[in-house]
């Protein structure tokens, strides 16, 4: 099988109500056969370079219609499938398929029971996301939004230490 080409994909919600974004083009390959991880099928991700990139995320992102703002909206998993989803994404769905993307799998990154952001996974072959693959994204996003938070907790008591240095 020749490896998916995609982007991973972060939006994030500042304290502002802004979204920060981060995209990452990557390459997915079989890192070991499943007899070599008994039984486990294990995954790696590569930076892809210019050959898996999409184009400028952000101008696909911009508009309400698209399967992160969905995720974040709702709080759940959203998936966009190129072939069938025109009614759901009529705006975005176009745009993507014109960038080469045929599916999506936007995750909501929680904290306390607020979403704080999404990480989208694109993939730029008409391969459906399996149920594996879906799980651990779910888990990819419980990592990340608990880094996102102790980030955030960590600049706010920076900036307190140093306000109180100051006083």
């Amino acid at each position: 099988d020749p490896p998916q080409r995609g982007v991973l994909a972060l939006h994030q919600r500042d304290g502002r109500g802004l979204e920060r974004r981060l995209a990452l083009p990557v390459h997915r390959r079989e890192a070991a056969p499943r007899h070599a991880t008994g039984g486990a099928q294990r995954v790696g991700l590569l930076p892809a370079g210019s050959s898996g990139s999409v184009g400028d995320v952000d101008a696909l992102v911009v508009h309400e219609g698209v399967p992160c703002r969905d995720a974040m909206r709702r709080g759940e998993v959203v998936a966009f499938v190129a072939e069938h989803a025109n009614e759901q994404f009529p705006e975005y769905t176009a745009l993507a398929v014109a960038a080469g993307i045929r599916r999506v799998l936007s995750v909501p990154l929680r904290h306390n029971g607020d979403v704080i952001g999404t990480i989208s996974m694109v993939r730029l072959t008409a391969t459906d996301y399996s149920s594996d693959e879906i799980a651990s994204a779910e888990r990819l996003a419980d990592v990340v939004a608990a880094n996102i938070v102790r980030e955030q907790t960590l600049r706010a008591a920076l900036a307190t230490g140093a306000q109180l240095e100051h006083a």
